[in-house]
């Protein structure tokens, strides 16, 4: 008898977690009437084109928790905001959707692979690429659930960029890809011998992919095909920011400021560390975080520190 109770018990434990809108088990499903919400955040440096520039960069200062939530995995990839919701691509293979006011847990799905590059949004769409093992990109309509076409990308490198209808991905292997968002079939590829830790920026109508041998490239957006290369003098591990001029730092502590068109070095400074982080421009200023632990602003047209 006391087998038999402790059965049922169990029984009604499971049920009870089974049926929780906040268990683990739910799979998030977006609603019709919520598709076309404006991303705020729909990529991890603020926009789809991954620009790394902010119009308005006023902020209060005050840093206040809000919510906490304790999560039993590591993120993968970058986090995106989208519909309220922030996603978290986790490194046990499952990208959670909790609510940005609440901090409660809305859903989740589960990409059959660690989603390396976060997920970014468009409309009803969800991209991402899982890691080793699968090494897939996607493409999941988040209101049915179903994934709507998968391509084979090894080693994709963390964060992918969708600008004027092309899905723009980078590899560790030194590709960088162009796909069509509405098929998954590959626009263009290019390649150079080096290897990727950054993803892709788009401005000045051209793609900036930083090598760890120190090169940047310049691509165009259409074809692929090489516009110009600048060869700096650390590796670089980070996205390059775009605005009037394309500014990035390396990880001897250098950070530069280079011509859009030709990629001219305007200007050059250093600081007192590697930078690992990409750099943030607003309102006339470069912000570098480097592993020195300091922050520090330069002048965007000089590079004055």
């Amino acid at each position: 008898m006391e087998l038999l109770r402790n059965f049922r018990l169990l029984l009604i434990l499971l049920s009870v977690i089974l049926l929780s809108p906040l268990g683990c088990s739910q799979k998030y499903k977006l609603k019709r009437s919520e598709v076309g919400t404006s991303a705020v955040w729909p990529y991890h440096r603020g926009d789809l084109a991954s620009s790394g520039a902010i119009a308005n960069g006023h902020f209060s200062g005050k840093l206040d928790i809000i919510w906490e939530v304790k999560s039993n995995d590591k993120p993968a990839g970058p986090i995106s905001i989208y519909n309220g919701m922030l996603i978290y691509p986790g490194t046990r293979n499952k990208i959670k959707f909790f609510d940005i006011f609440s901090g409660e847990m809305a859903g989740r799905i589960k990409p059959k692979g660690e989603p390396q590059t976060g997920m970014i949004l468009f409309d009803s769409l969800g991209y991402f690429a899982t890691g080793p093992r699968r090494n897939l990109l996607k493409c999941v309509n988040l209101v049915t659930g179903k994934t709507l076409w998968k391509r084979p990308l090894r080693d994709a490198a963390g964060g992918s960029i969708l600008v004027d209808n092309r899905l723009y991905v980078s590899s560790a292997g030194g590709f960088v890809m162009a796909f069509d968002p509405k098929t998954g079939l590959p626009d263009w590829t290019f390649r150079s011998a080096g290897r990727v830790q950054a993803p892709p920026t788009y401005g000045a109508g051209k793609i900036f992919q930083p090598y760890d041998d120190g090169t940047l490239y310049a691509l165009s957006a259409d074809s692929g095909q090489e516009l110009f290369k600048v060869e700096l003098e650390g590796p670089l591990v980070s996205p390059v920011t775009v605005t009037d001029l394309v500014y990035c730092g390396d990880m001897t502590g250098n950070v530069y400021g280079l011509d859009t068109e030709d990629g001219r070095i305007r200007w050059q400074n250093r600081v007192d560390g590697p930078i690992w982080s990409s750099l943030t421009v607003t309102e006339g200023l470069v912000f570098a975080g480097h592993s020195g632990g300091e922050l520090v602003a330069l002048e965007a047209a000089t590079g004055k520190i």
